[in-house]
């Protein structure tokens, strides 16, 4: 085919590609990179789910641009983290996250204090035998700890005997 693309590895491709070249790198399972100018296999892209489709930069840009950024922009960057982190993990917003808490008295909802503790952060808790692994089905969010109460439960496994266990123990050796 005159003028199509050869499926190689990597290869440097400097002029503007129309709309044609792209079809036919696509046909090929390639796509070029707009940043680094590369064209490359469909797998060093990520996908791009909204417009079923791929990022216009590739894995190897996208990771060294993120990384830029975020080395540039370090609050934003915590922020940004934190706000994926409560959706992905817990199917909540900041919003959401802030009225529980202000709903609680801006505290701990197992100790009361005000202080997270820890790294500074309030921690999600939620019922591990209604989903088991770290992410929530969000149904099953029962408050806001502090660090200290949030790794407690985690010792013990939400177990009610055991910590029955531990407050004898406490109090029959105090």
């Amino acid at each position: 085919m005159e003028g199509a693309l050869a499926p190689s590895t990597h290869w440097v491709y400097n002029a503007t590609m129309d709309m044609k070249q792209k079809r036919e790198l696509r046909e090929q399972g390639l796509k070029f990179c707009n940043d680094c100018n590369v064209v490359k296999s469909l797998d060093d892209f990520y996908r791009n789910k909204q417009a079923n489709n791929y990022h216009s930069i590739c894995k190897s840009c996208f990771g060294a641009k993120t990384k830029k950024w975020a080395d540039a922009n370090p609050e934003s960057r915590k922020k940004t983290y934190r706000k994926h982190h409560l959706k992905k993990r817990y199917g909540m917003s900041e919003g959401q996250h802030e009225a529980m808490l202000a709903e609680q008295g801006n505290a701990c909802k197992a100790c009361g204090s005000t202080d997270p503790k820890g790294r500074g952060v309030w921690h999600v808790d939620h019922d591990h035998s209604c989903c088991p692994g770290r992410d929530t089905c969000g149904k099953c969010v029962r408050g806001i700890l502090c660090n200290d109460c949030n790794t407690a439960l985690g010792l013990v496994e939400d177990d009610p005997g055991r910590l029955r266990k531990l407050i004898e123990y406490l109090e029959a050796t105090q």
